[in-house]
């Protein structure tokens, strides 16, 4: 690690963090309390993709990565799941799917779509889903950014598939609406991740995993409610299925 010291007033140096795009958003909530815990560790976060995060793991570029901990797991490495990663469908609030509350995956095909590059994992975790759903999406822009997604939602009459943590943070654009998945099957965990047979005085760490977690059931509910049957009026009592 570098530059990391643990002394006895506590922990010191500089911590290297690689973390996929999707869960940016989020690491300010996951690592706050261990930054207040070891006020003297500088965090240093780069955005990468899973396979970036595997590599400079393994050639000590990075201390810890934040990545997904199910779909494509990383080799030679200990894991800490910390939340699931949910998705929503941001729109247009008067478009195509005015008056909508629940999509199916193979609903969300037949619209024009934004949606991440290939070489991005979310997209592969997405991309499954499709699969699952019988149906192939064919995006009308991919990019490596989820602010760029949100950015086209807004321009044009396309639609993007969300991850629910920038959602939470960002909350939905004005003239936007996020639209959950009817009965989804597609949250995939992330977590922490580090080397194997390496000590590191960061791990393991309670206060990495925040309380609530980015994807709680409130956050969930406060940007879309669950209706009681597809395509419905939600019904204001219940919220959406979070998913397994």
């Amino acid at each position: 690690m570098e530059n990391v010291r643990s002394l006895r007033e506590g922990l010191s140096g500089r911590l290297r963090i690689g973390a996929i795009p999707t869960t940016l958003s989020s690491i300010s909530l996951i690592t706050s309390a261990f930054s207040e815990m070891h006020p003297l560790v500088t965090l240093s976060v780069v955005s990468m993709t899973s396979k970036e995060i595997e590599r400079a793991l393994a050639d000590y570029q990075i201390d810890v990565g934040l990545t997904y901990v199910d779909n494509e797991p990383l080799e030679n490495v200990r894991q800490q799941p910390v939340y699931r990663e949910r998705y929503a469908l941001l729109t247009e609030e008067q478009g195509l799917l005015d008056g909508r509350e629940t999509i199916t995956w193979a609903e969300a095909a037949e619209v024009p779509l934004c949606l991440l590059s290939p070489d991005m994992q979310n997209r592969r975790i997405v991309d499954q889903a499709f699969r699952r759903a019988g149906v192939e999406a064919v995006p009308r822009v991919e990019t490596n950014s989820v602010s760029a997604l949100c950015s086209f939602v807004n321009e044009t009459r396309w639609s993007a598939v969300m991850p629910h943590a920038w959602l939470s943070l960002h909350a939905v654009p004005e003239g936007m609406r996020a639209i959950p998945w009817w009965n989804p099957r597609s949250a995939s965990r992330s977590g922490w991740s580090s080397r194997t047979g390496t000590p590191n005085p960061c791990w393991p760490a309670p206060c990495w995993t925040p309380s609530p977690s980015p994807t709680s059931r409130r956050g969930w509910t406060s940007i879309t409610r669950r209706p009681s049957s597809p395509g419905s009026r939600s019904d204001p009592r219940q919220g959406p299925d979070p998913g397994p």
